[in-house]
């Protein structure tokens, strides 16, 4: 990866830095700008290059900063951040930023005491001053974010019932939030004038409710009647990054796509969050088949990196849909219809606020309770609010004869540690009558951190070297334990340049490594405020038989544990899951460290201020003759 600047007609470049997710250019590139030169109509141009291409540079985006800007008095002649990366005609912003610092001396008038105090930075500052980095980063017009920012997010469900719906959707899609993030169900219906299509119809329904003026749509997918719309406000856009979107079917033979989920991705500043909508299968006696789709579904979808699950790399994960779990309240058993009585006794419970004895049946609680669906999940509480299924269209809060009232449509989250979410609201929408199904919403208070650079100069690389590991398989009821596969441990995070594998073990109940079985892995990041949101992903593998390569579990190891016990030893036990079941603990000791401090260099010689690396035309596109010079003081400096 290069930074490319060009200069009189030539082009200069950085040197290249490889194979790294944080790569740090420790350059400072200098350029006089004559008196008689237009600011007004300049821009500096930073270009990022991915190199790794055989033939070609893959381009992979362009900062430009008005010259204008960056001289004035408000800037002070200086701008330090993290700059969003467009394409080349500037019409579109791709994946990633670039963090540099920028020094304009446009009057001469920096006295040496001055410039003592604004450039002679620490190392860290000044040296690192350029940064790219895999994760999305966010500067608003150039000017800082707070540190801890929260952002509303508004996350709703409903099996639309195949039906056109209400003018007014108020009561679900409720007013004043950031972000919306819309699933729906069953959403096929004839479309209204003048739309052509039921998806362009539903479209126009949610972003005529929320206000195109205020909200734009960023991302739609489509799988047969399922729908996944997210809408964010014009003003926090800039925020929003890295969008990608998936979708898994789950219907008859794993094919067709009335069952399933559609899942999206996306950062929010230096916050993940990941958001899945799905109709699992139907009817009372099937909790075993709804919790296979939901197996499915996290096994099977790719979003963010290909080979890990989703659980498993985002900092929340909120999961919403007609999920169909029901309630095994009196003698229904598996049959799909209640007894007149049993129904009778229900809509009782109802009437009188008594839900909590009918939730206390709720097929989709006792799953999880016996961690055999959405491990590691939480959910609001649904008791709070009538069940939402089956209605009696077009009535307020009338239940079909035919099956139990039930919660059908839920919102449940699972969060990583360290990475803080609130709910503020958990409810239906009773007075939205179209369809069977009554639409549910839940609201988060998401707290989104600004970037923070990966390498701090006062320390040394940073390391983690593990000591031992034993991988032991979850064995239930009472099951007699059975020996593992031979198998290996790969480590991979976007702080690792490579993935790291273990040595191969033989199968046995409880396989184990030693410290001679684990290379020693090298972070590209050490700045501990960083690594305290950063995670190691680990999966095993078996190594041999006909099932080669085949995964056996995923698991995540949070930094943060490890900062907390640096240059030491500390011992944990990583859960391991597949498809989100657990399926086996490993146990680790390990220890982060540093390696050849730097605290030398905490009084480094003075940097030149004017650290440009490309001026270009903003009317004529086309590149200005500015020589570079070595830097004099401002006193000796005649041309600039």
């Amino acid at each position: 990866m290069l930074d490319k600047v060009k200069v009189q007609g030539e082009s200069q470049r950085s040197t290249t830095i490889w194979r790294t997710n944080d790569p740090v250019w420790n350059e400072v590139f200098t350029f006089l700008v004559p008196r008689h030169f237009d600011i007004n109509n300049t821009m500096l141009v930073v270009d990022l290059f991915d190199e790794d291409k055989v033939l070609s540079n893959e381009f992979l985006g362009r900062v430009r900063v008005p010259l204008a800007k960056l001289a004035n008095a408000e800037a002070r002649g200086q701008m330090t951040g993290w700059f969003d990366l467009h394409t080349a005609d500037d019409t579109a912003k791709t994946e990633g930023n670039i963090h540099f610092h920028a020094v304009f001396d446009h009057d001469h008038r920096l006295a040496q005491a001055e410039q003592t105090e604004r450039f002679e930075l620490h190392r860290k500052q000044v040296l690192h001053h350029v940064a790219s980095t895999n994760f999305t980063r966010y500067l608003d017009e150039y000017e800082s974010e707070a540190k801890d920012r929260q952002v509303s997010v508004h996350v709703c469900t409903w099996n639309v019932g195949n039906t056109p719906p209400a003018d007014d959707l108020s009561a679900w899609l409720q007013p004043g939030h950031d972000i919306y993030v819309v699933g729906s169900q069953e959403c096929k219906y004839d479309p209204r004038k003048p739309h052509s299509s039921c998806k362009d119809d539903w479209r126009a329904s949610i972003m005529g409710q929320l206000g195109e003026k205020e909200y734009k749509l960023v991302y739609e997918e489509n799988l047969w009647e399922m729908r996944l719309l997210i809408a964010v406000r014009h003003e926090i856009e800039p925020l929003v990054k890295n969008i990608h979107g998936h979708h898994e079917a789950t219907g008859i033979a794993h094919v067709l796509g009335n069952k399933g989920g559609l899942v999206v991705s996306m950062l929010v500043r230096d916050t993940s969050l990941c958001f899945v909508n799905s109709h699992l299968a139907a009817h009372q006696g099937e909790s075993k088949r709804r919790n296979h789709d939901v197996y499915e579904i996290i096994k099977e979808v790719r979003v963010g990196k290909p080979n890990m699950d989703i659980l498993h790399q985002f900092a929340h994960v909120v999961w919403m849909g007609d999920l169909n779990y029901r309630l095994d309240y009196g003698d229904q058993g598996t049959a799909e219809s209640p007894s007149a009585e049993q129904h009778a006794e229900m809509l009782a419970l109802i009437a009188d606020g008594q839900r909590a004895k009918l939730f206390a049946t709720d097929q989709l609680r006792a799953e999880m309770a016996a961690e055999r669906v959405f491990v590691g999940f939480e959910e609001g509480d649904p008791s709070k609010f009538d069940p939402t299924f089956k209605m009696i269209k077009n009535e307020l809060n009338g239940y079909n004869k035919k099956r139990s009232p039930a919660w059908c449509d839920r919102i449940v989250r699972r969060s990583m540690p360290g990475f803080h979410i609130e709910q503020t609201a958990y409810n239906s929408a009773p007075t939205v009558c179209s369809s069977d199904h009554k639409p549910v919403y839940a609201t988060f208070k998401v707290h989104t951190a600004e970037p923070v650079l990966g390498v701090d100069d006062s320390l040394g690389d940073a390391f983690l070297t593990v000591q031992s590991m034993k991988l032991r398989p979850i064995v239930k009821d009472g099951a007699s334990p059975e020996a593992l596969p031979q198998c290996r441990v790969v480590f991979y995070s976007s702080i690792l340049r490579d993935q790291v594998p273990s040595e191969p073990r033989k199968g046995e109940e409880a396989p184990s490594w030693g410290k001679k079985d684990v290379p020693v892995m090298k972070l590209d990041i050490n700045n501990t405020e960083r690594l305290r949101k950063s995670f190691v992903m680990l999966q095993v593998y078996k190594t041999a038989g006909a099932s080669a390569d085949d995964l056996l579990g995923n698991g995540l190891l949070m930094v943060d544990e490890w900062v907390e016990n640096q240059e030491q030893f500390h011992s944990s036990t990583v859960r391991l899951s597949r498809g989100g079941i657990p399926v086996a603990h490993l146990d680790l000791s390990m220890k982060l460290h540093w390696i050849d401090g730097l605290a030398e260099f905490e009084q480094p010689p003075p940097v030149d201020p004017r650290q440009l690396f490309m001026f270009e035309s903003a009317k004529s596109n086309s590149a200005y003759q500015i020589g570079p010079s070595s830097w004099t003081p401002p006193e000796a400096d005649e041309q600039a």
